[in-house]
């Protein structure tokens, strides 16, 4: 695996940022700024699992988190919400989800995707990677993921760390680095997101570290995947945290997409 550092902006071909609920792009802060302006961000769950009533809310905190990199409502797709898929069950919905969204990169001339790491934090991260891999082995396109958190570490879980990831290989990590005033600002944005102000605290130490302690950020070139292989050892973190077992996520994904060969 190379590692290439870009030193300025990441000029990819029109790209797409995959994202499983309205926050993830947070934790892509530092590239942000670095993406053309065409851009567009696509979130494939609305609402919240821990409180109803949340859709418009944090729609609207996404837009002005990304407003202040210079996107706008133009840039953003809710295909969660046109769909009616609620926060934590994307993969009980994966197949309505990966015809539609297959549909809409094709619409909108999508060369290049985006996306949040296989890494066993949240199983809609997950399932959100497992359905961008399929549109990209689909319409062959190169396929980039960045990490948030997982529970890999034994004693606590990593936060923007998926170096001992199993079942991803890269081509290459493309770094990217910031002065500690860009990451301060980079960390003062997660105010934005007050409705999830519980997950950030509980982020908030791990979210220290990386933006200001660390320069340098990256995006992994995804060269292969596999569904088979378990994403670490020892118990998800989504499975602690959310109760959803690896097995039942990883049955339920198999069966439909087995139904859809039938």
């Amino acid at each position: 695996m190379k590692f290439i550092k870009n030193k300025s902006s990441l000029f990819l071909p029109k790209t797409a940022v995959i994202l499983a609920h309205n926050d993830d792009e947070f934790f892509i802060s530092p590239i942000l700024s670095r993406l053309r302006r065409d851009t567009i961000f696509i979130f494939l769950t609305a609402g919240s699992v821990w409180c109803e009533g949340l859709n418009s809310i944090r729609e609207k905190e996404s837009l002005k988190f990304l407003s202040s990199y210079g996107f706008s409502e133009k840039n953003i797709v809710n295909l969660g919400e046109k769909l009616v898929i609620k926060d934590g069950s994307l993969f009980k919905n994966i197949d309505i989800v990966d015809e539609e969204l297959e549909k809409l990169l094709i619409k909108l001339g999508v060369k290049t995707l985006i996306v949040t790491a296989y890494e066993g934090g949240h199983h809609d991260h997950d399932v959100a990677f497992i359905l961008a891999h399929n549109s990209a082995r689909k319409l062959n396109i190169p396929l980039f993921d960045f990490p948030l958190y997982n529970a890999s570490s034994t004693r606590f879980f990593r936060v923007m760390n998926n170096r001992k990831i199993q079942s991803t290989s890269y081509k290459a990590k493309h770094c990217f680095e910031s002065t500690f005033l860009q990451r301060f600002f980079f960390l003062c944005r997660a105010s934005i997101y007050r409705s999830q102000w519980k997950t950030f605290v509980g982020l908030l130490p791990g979210l220290i570290r990386n933006f200001l302690l660390k320069k340098h950020f990256s995006i992994g070139e995804i060269e292969s995947f596999s569904i088979s292989i378990r994403q670490h050892e020892g118990p998800l973190f989504y499975e602690k945290r959310f109760h959803v077992k690896y097995s039942d996520m990883i049955d339920s994904i198999l069966f439909g997409k087995k139904q859809d060969k039938r």
